[in-house]
């Protein structure tokens, strides 16, 4: 005799089909929001070591009392690291430092630093209006007028990455540091 079965246990394929669909979306959005972490956490680490790197610029520049007396103009200006050399011999031999040995190895140094940014570049220079080199654009805006009673500002910038599906692969940054009461 055959008995016909009035009710099943278990689940069908379609319903298991359905369960590992909805499943697979949520890890799906799961890693996406791991990456999009990742890279906020990349971004923000850059912006620290920058803000970190301007700072002790200016910090650096306030120690130098003998320059501040010339109106720090051994620091303007130079925006490469290969522009300078590298005075050791003001870490070996300060009597023999002048002001302008002591801010080419503060500047050779900073300089250096700051390659650790991707394509990081740094300068100090008078700005009249500092905050015109908006962030996030698609160049370098290194605005320095140098009129009259400018303030003196350290700008350090860096490319950052642009999340896919940006109309830009990526945008320079820029922060800039006043030196206020330097």
């Amino acid at each position: 005799m055959v008995r016909i079965m009035r009710s099943q246990r278990g689940f069908t394929l379609v319903e298991v089909m359905v369960a590992v669909t909805i499943f697979s979306v949520g890890m799906l959005a799961i890693a996406s929001l791991q990456i999009s972490g990742m890279r906020h956490t990349r971004i923000s680490a850059l912006r620290t070591q920058a803000y970190q790197d301007a700072y002790s610029m200016v910090e650096e520049m306030r120690a130098n009392q003998l320059a501040k007396e010339n109106n720090f103009v051994d620091y303007m200006g130079v925006d490469s690291a290969a522009q300078l050399t590298d005075q050791v011999s003001c870490l070996n031999d300060a009597t023999d430092c002048t002001p302008s040995a002591v801010a080419e190895l503060v500047l050779f140094r900073w300089l250096t630093r700051l390659t650790e940014l991707p394509e990081g570049r740094g300068i100090v220079c008078m700005d009249a209006s500092p905050g015109d080199s908006a962030y996030g654009t698609g160049t370098w805006n290194w605005a320095c007028d140098g009129a009259g009673q400018a303030a003196v500002v350290v700008k350090v910038g860096w490319r950052e990455t642009n999340p896919p599906g940006s109309a830009q692969d990526y945008t320079y940054a820029t922060l800039e540091v006043l030196g206020g009461g330097l």
